[in-house]
């Protein structure tokens, strides 16, 4: 019998170690893109198009006085 992914995520254990694994993994390659950015590997546009893929957004605000 085929196992459907909401069959998988059926157990909340599993989909709380799938979705460990799915962060990790998120943040393992955030920090490989960062240290080719600091090592001068690739630019800050490729940077930039990397995490913006990834939906990570810088915030602006106002300096603290």
């Amino acid at each position: 019998m085929a196992t459907t992914l909401q069959d998988s995520l059926a157990v909340p254990q599993d989909f709380d170690e799938q979705h460990e694994s799915a962060v990790r993994a998120e943040i393992e390659r955030f920090r490989a893109k960062a240290a080719e950015l600091l090592a001068g590997a690739i630019t800050e546009d490729d940077f930039r198009a990397f995490r913006l893929r990834a939906g990570i957004y810088g915030q602006r605000q106002p300096a603290c006085k």
